[in-house]
């Protein structure tokens, strides 16, 4: 591959190779740019190129792209001038294009070379696909959190539940230890009327010893 080189500093662009370019090439040639430190926080940087009263605007990339292959349909002059932000423009560089014997009849692609607007549509359509990856990623999350805080809340339902049934069968076994008690208490105080109620007597005759148990009111 042929590859055109610059070095842009500032506004002054230069061309620094050799190489001859001959019309109907395709594929086949590219530029790359070297830029000074003014271009450091410059972006977009725009490579628009000139030719038979056509421009062409191609973005670079990794300060890199190719030569549109409809400046290099027919001999001529091909202008190169780079743009960048908003905005700095370099000096324009003219390049010879050589011409051929041989007929572009037939060689030349019906796809047009890509230029700023269609890669603006390409990477819009990219932060598209991206945002919908992101979307249901982020949508899955937040479904499955919602699932989780459900479970959640069922467990704590069911504890709410389970203890609530067990502070009643807590407050029911109060009570009927509470009844049993005054059952006790009640059953106590009877026997022990029923004891301070209890007199003896004991009498002896010829036959032996008698004893003699009395309920009831001294």
């Amino acid at each position: 591959m042929i590859v055109l080189t610059f070095n842009v500093t500032g506004t002054d662009l230069r061309r620094t190779d050799v190489n001859r370019i001959v019309a109907v090439s395709r594929n086949n040639v590219s530029a790359k740019f070297n830029f000074n430190s003014d271009w450091d926080d410059i972006y977009p940087k725009v490579v628009q190129f000139y030719k038979d009263e056509e421009y062409y605007n191609v973005s670079l990339k990794n300060d890199e792209c190719s030569v549109p292959w409809e400046v290099l349909t027919e001999k001529g002059t091909l202008s190169v001038t780079v743009t960048g932000g908003d905005l700095i423009t370099t000096t324009t560089v003219d390049i010879n294009v050589y011409g051929t014997s041989l007929s572009d009849s037939g060689l030349v692609p019906t796809k047009a070379s890509p230029g700023v607007y269609s890669e603006i549509v390409k990477m819009a359509d990219e932060i598209s696909i991206g945002y919908n990856s992101i979307k249901s990623v982020m949508d899955t999350y937040e479904e499955n959190i919602a699932d989780s805080e459900n479970r959640i809340n069922n467990v704590i339902n069911e504890a709410k539940t389970d203890l609530a049934e067990s502070e009643a069968h807590t407050r029911e076994n109060a009570v009927n230890a509470e009844a049993w008690a005054e059952e006790a208490r009640e059953t106590a105080e009877d026997i022990k009327e029923r004891l301070g109620n209890i007199s003896f007597s004991i009498s002896s005759d010829d036959m032996g010893l008698d004893i003699i148990i009395n309920e009831g009111e001294e």
